[in-house]
């Protein structure tokens, strides 16, 4: 994945945890926000929403 499509996970993710909060922001709602399958998703982020979550602080 480039820097380019990561930062614009990273804006589909930011609002989906800033929606939801930690515990709302699902890997389903995670994964259909940004158009990426759950496997996709984890390979920007392999460590998961905890990696997801900070990439968005």
């Amino acid at each position: 994945m480039s820097q380019e499509s990561k930062e614009k996970v990273i804006v589909q993710l930011t609002k989906v945890f800033r929606q939801y909060g930690y515990e709302g922001a699902t890997l389903a709602r995670l994964s259909e926000a940004t158009g990426l399958g759950k496997a996709s998703l984890s390979s920007p982020f392999p460590k998961g929403k905890e990696e997801m979550a900070a990439a968005v602080l």
